[in-house]
């Protein structure tokens, strides 16, 4: 955790102070509004991952809730221009007896925290499975990717 509280700082840091990042976002800007107009500049994506085995979401001592707090206190998520998409990975470590409501709860618990700390919704929240091979799962003639569960590559 010591680490990523230092990466954060270290993105406010540079979207603070770094000249060269933030003076470029101002050349749209006519000279005489400079002073009174205040841009914001967003990444263009924010990729926020969680594993499909994580228990603790919805407690606020989570990582998961810290790591959106972190979010918001660095004003990385644009509001208008929605720029974040959450990707839970290990899904075909959820049983497949239970896959489609495990994933659908998981989703709706993670949308929720999300519009609880950043107040925005309509976030994507992706399934993937990033050890596929060693879970059997099938490859659709075809395709580079493996299917999950519910039909997905």
């Amino acid at each position: 955790m010591d680490q990523e509280a230092s990466n954060f700082a270290k993105v406010g840091t540079y979207r603070e102070k770094d000249e060269a990042f933030s003076s470029r976002y101002f050349r749209s800007i006519p000279p005489a509004f400079r002073r009174i107009v205040r841009v914001r500049v967003y990444p263009n994506l924010v990729l926020l991952t969680l594993s499909a085995t994580d228990v603790r979401i919805m407690g606020p001592a989570s990582d998961f809730q810290k790591t959106l707090k972190a979010l918001a206190l660095l004003d990385l998520v644009d509001r208008e221009n929605l720029n974040l998409i959450v990707v839970v990975t290990s899904a075909l470590l959820i049983p497949h007896r239970v896959y489609a409501n495990k994933s659908q709860e998981l989703s709706c618990q993670i949308k929720d925290c999300v519009f609880n700390i950043l107040r925005v919704s309509g976030v994507p929240v992706i399934f993937v499975e990033n050890m596929a091979e060693d879970h059997y799962a099938l490859k659709p003639e075809g395709s580079d990717f493996y299917e999950l569960p519910d039909g997905e590559c």
